[in-house]
């Protein structure tokens, strides 16, 4: 190996003795911690895990955060044992990890591990080629000879110094303490931290529950600089996670929002005011005119298409984004720069616009979390234009439409890059427009019967199509589309889709980019699109609505999300030679829905031959729905793909079709019967 890499490792780990504030532990009191009780063979037969001892301790000050951890546990299974035996810990650019200590309990005596550790240092760079640059290393170590029920010893340190551009760092913490997983029985839990900042941290405990299951309220606590803060339990499992959150810790500076807008904007303050942007080459080749909404759109696409998305961890997370000159001359950059450049471009057209800072993943937690920069971890672009407010993603590719007409992100709460700011919850209105609009025609006849479906795709669905067009290839662009209409007509794909249709046709009508609205066109024969049923056959046509993860939901610590949050239109016209039985009750039912979150109806108009269903879907929010209205919420959407979202048809034979509708031909074929039998008689 050769002298740098030797250097490098060193860099990343070291074996050293743990810091004073962490404690001494002599080997008799390690030994005596893991003594084993009636409980303890008990929680091993069960194969849960024992854990004799689990210590976190975070200190942190502004130049450097160290976390120690001490565990100590019982190799009672094979899982445990691989675990032990081979481990790897994952560190930033900023981080290295310091052991301590690894040895072996075994009968009483210690076996010390530390000094024929195997410890390797690798790359973790899985999607650089995708131009995401984490930098990140891998830290893996062997152990040999470990055996089963051995008890292992592991004590080690990860520290990390913020460099100068560190400044997030140096200025605000935070820090999420997960309780151990429900697997874990801990005799002993020990959790400490140590302020050496000059700020005071804030602490609060989270779904933290009582012996009933009940939730207790989460209180925060002020901890000030040089004190620290200790959270110890005795015989500790945490609950089961199967419909709750584990309990945690969080930690946070304590600051304001508005205090931490203002910072953010302090860093982004020279680079928001210095461009020169509207001089340069690549702006004049942009081809801006009169038309402010044509402006608009060419500039949003500019960015999003033609500046090429890298993300450098290291630069990210020290947040002073590059200016806007220096993207435009690279052609490349990360979520700040491309958004930093979209606010300048259209600064020049004097449209208003502002950087915001959002977390899509962890978007329902912001609200409720303490204020901290690091609860983001993503930049775009608010765009205010005649008294409407629009959010870009300066990050994604392949959009298209003028502003209204664009896709949008999904989120409810994002921090304004901008002094004072406050936390803002985004308006939970829903696009007036259908994100599907769909137009089917069934011809259904003895010999040979048609379908034709037009369909009309706006904002994130046209772009989705288009993008699946220009991908896929047409053979499985048809295939997939026929399933789908198999599905609707109940057929049994398993019979292979040759005889369920055929001349199949499947492409893009028209594209309208500056509307984002893609018309397609599906056409196709159909073989035998009916069902057999006692005494006549039946004809199905039903749209499905996924609600599994409704129907699914129980979570008792997180509402659930109403599920479709885009409206959707369906007329459907069917023409038949023979004939409806109009008097069928599921034929001819109507059902309209109406609840505070979306409004639907299925509704139908029959006559002899020919059947047309109406249906909407409207969502009236963008949100969560209320733990109060989620029964009812579940039974509405199963009422829904419960055959009232689109049609079934029964058809029967024409005398009994005559039988049925008609009271005066069965009158004519009782006096048939009477005179009948009167000559028989006779």
């Amino acid at each position: 190996m050769g002298l740098k890499n030797q250097i490098k490792m060193a860099d990343k780990y070291s074996i050293a003795n743990k810091p004073n504030w962490a404690g001494i532990t002599s080997n008799e009191e390690l030994v005596a911690l893991c003594s084993n009780n009636e409980k303890d063979a008990e929680i091993k037969d069960s194969g849960k895990g024992l854990c004799y001892l689990n210590t976190e301790i975070v200190n942190t000050s502004n130049l450097k955060t160290e976390r120690y951890f001490f565990k100590i546990w019982n190799l009672s299974n094979t899982q445990s044992l691989q675990a032990a035996s081979s481990s790897e810990i994952i560190l930033n650019d900023d981080q290295k990890i310091i052991i301590h200590r690894v040895c072996l309990i075994r009968d009483g005596q210690i076996l010390e591990k530390t000094n024929t550790l195997n410890v390797r240092v690798l790359d973790d760079e899985k999607s650089s080629a995708y131009g995401m640059i984490s930098k990140t290393k891998k830290i893996h170590w062997i152990v040999a000879d470990l055996q089963l029920q051995d008890t292992f010893v592991l004590e080690y340190s990860i520290v990390s110094v913020f460099n100068s551009d560190a400044e997030l760092d140096k200025k605000y913490f935070r820090h999420v303490q997960l309780m151990p997983p429900a697997y874990w029985f801990c005799k002993k839990y020990i959790f400490k931290l140590i302020n050496d900042r000059e700020e005071n941290l804030r602490i609060i405990q989270k779904y933290f529950r009582d012996d009933r299951g009940h939730k207790v309220e989460a209180n925060s606590i002020l901890i000030e600089k040089e004190n620290s803060f200790t959270f110890e339990r005795v015989n500790f499992q945490s609950v089961n996670p199967k419909d709750v959150f584990i309990p945690y810790i969080e930690i946070a500076t304590d600051a304001s929002w508005t205090q931490i807008s203002s910072q953010i904007y302090s860093m982004y303050k020279e680079a928001l005011s210095n461009t020169n942007i509207a001089k340069s080459s690549t702006y004049k080749t942009l081809g801006l005119g009169n038309d402010t909404e044509s402006d608009i759109r060419k500039i949003i696409e500019f960015v999003q298409n033609q500046i090429v998305y890298l993300y450098d961890a290291e630069v990210m997370l020290g947040h002073v984004p590059q200016s806007s000159d220096l993207s435009l001359r690279q052609k490349s950059g990360d979520c700040k720069a491309k958004s930093l450049l979209l606010v300048d471009l259209l600064k020049t057209i004097d449209i208003e616009s502002e950087i915001i800072l959002v977390n899509y993943s962890q978007d329902f937690f912001i609200s409720e979390n303490l204020p901290s920069p690091f609860v983001f971890n993503h930049v775009i672009v608010k765009i205010s234009h005649k008294g409407v407010n629009y959010f870009v993603d300066s990050t994604w590719s392949d959009r298209y439409g003028l502003l209204g007409k664009r896709a949008e992100p999904f989120f409810s709460s994002y921090l304004p890059i901008a002094a004072n700011a406050d936390l803002v919850k985004r308006s939970n209105d829903v696009p007036s427009d259908f994100s599907i609009e769909e137009s089917i025609k069934i011809n259904l006849d003895n010999k040979e019967s048609s379908l034709l479906d037009e369909t009309v795709f706006r904002q994130a669905s046209a772009d989705i199509v288009r993008t699946n067009f220009k991908k896929a290839d047409k053979i499985q662009l048809i295939e997939n589309e026929s399933n789908m209409q198999a599905g609707r007509l109940s057929l049994d794909i398993s019979q292979g889709l040759n005889n369920l249709f055929k001349d199949v046709e499947y492409h893009i009508l028209s594209d309208d980019k500056d509307e984002n609205l893609v018309k397609t066109i599906y056409k196709a024969k159909l073989i035998n699109p009916y069902q057999v049923l006692k005494g006549g056959k039946v004809f199905r046509y039903y749209y499905f609505l996924n609600t599994d993860n409704v129907l699914s939901y129980n979570h008792n610590d997180v509402p659930c999300s109403s599920f479709i949050s885009f409206p959707l239109k369906h007329n459907l016209h069917i023409q038949s030679k023979d004939f409806i039985l109009k008097n069928d009750p599921l034929t001819t039912r109507n059902t309209e829905i109406m609840n505070d979150y979306f409004y639907f109806s299925n509704k139908k108009t029959i006559s002899f031959r020919s059947a047309t269903v109406n249906s909407i879907y409207m969502p009236k929010i963008y949100g969560d729905v209320r733990p109060e209205d989620l029964e009812k919420f579940k039974k509405d959407c199963i009422k829904i793909n419960d055959s009232n979202f689109g049609i079934g048809i029964i058809y029967a034979n024409f005398w009994r079709y005559i039988f049925r509708n008609s009271y005066w031909f069965i009158i004519i074929y009782i006096i048939i019967r009477v005179i009948t039998e009167a000559f028989e008689s006779i």
